[in-house]
């Protein structure tokens, strides 16, 4: 889906440091400028639906081979904000706090 305009809100990385993405998510949704469009809002919903499958979720992706290990170039290069989050929690560096994850699977089950 593209969009009519260029996203000008806040970088990935700023919101990361500041713990706002998944308040961004939700309030820009709706907005001409959405933090992602709808294919990475289906891949998260069905990230923080279950967490558990993450490691399954990527496997399917391609970001993970069948020994569990990150495949780097695909990672690095698909684009995938949602993608990395998965990623980077794997290896142990959750992007996303449990409250995040909360909100936003609340957020998907009233939408």
């Amino acid at each position: 889906m593209a969009s009519a305009t260029t996203y000008t809100g806040p970088s990935a990385r700023e919101m990361f440091e500041s713990h706002t993405l998944s308040k961004e998510i939700i309030a820009r949704a709706d907005d001409a400028e959405p933090v992602l469009d709808a294919s990475e809002l289906a891949l998260l919903k069905r990230y923080v639906t279950a967490p558990e499958s993450k490691t399954e979720i990527l496997e399917e992706l391609g970001c993970i081979d069948g020994d569990g290990k990150v495949v780097t170039a695909k990672a690095q290069g698909d684009g995938s904000l949602v993608a990395y989050i998965m990623i980077q929690s794997v290896t142990g560096n959750d992007l996303l706090s449990d409250e995040d994850i909360t909100e936003l699977k609340t957020w998907f089950s009233k939408a």
